[in-house]
């Protein structure tokens, strides 16, 4: 899912360059490996479409989110609108509603008696209620407290009560 130009008219104009933006993305940051290049230029294992994560039903129209969740199997949900001044309500759709709509095509899947819907998280670490001047155990982290995260950004906040709604 990733957001392009919203001049942009047609649908597959859009998934075009939503793809094309990602390939130039995974090639500036020199992340694009063969390993990673052989699976991108794979349509049978991935497809990338145009979406917007602020946006009720990612800025999809109901029949395309509806095809689209029931027919994927696999997201991997690293977007989110990274604002460390801004507040939970402005971030909420990006990062917290953006969420529960791929929750949603996990339960088109099972209403369509299908897999289930993995979905792969990427968060922040600001989330976890450890100091850094502790020592660390990478596999022992501390549910924050209510206090501990409503004195954090609203960024924090929303990433937060978006990885809630996927336990």
């Amino acid at each position: 899912l990733v957001r392009v130009n919203k001049n942009v008219k047609s649908q597959s104009e859009k998934d075009f360059l939503a793809k094309d933006r990602l390939e130039t993305c995974l090639n500036d940051r020199l992340q694009m490996t063969e390993s990673v290049r052989n699976i991108f230029h794979n349509t049978n294992v991935l497809q990338v479409v145009h979406g917007d994560l602020d946006q009720p039903l990612l800025g999809m129209t109901l029949e395309r989110f509806i095809n689209i969740g029931t027919n994927c199997d696999q997201v991997i949900h690293c977007g989110s609108w990274v604002n460390h001044k801004a507040s939970y309500n402005i971030l909420k759709d990006a990062n917290v509603n953006a969420t529960t709509d791929f929750i949603k095509w996990g339960y088109l899947r099972k209403k369509a008696n299908l897999s289930k819907l993995r979905i792969c998280y990427v968060s922040t670490i600001s989330v976890i209620n450890k100091s850094f001047n502790e020592p660390t155990d990478p596999f022992n982290e501390i549910e924050p407290t209510r206090s501990y995260i409503s004195n954090k950004s609203g960024y924090v906040q929303s990433k937060y009560v978006a990885e809630r709604r996927l336990m």
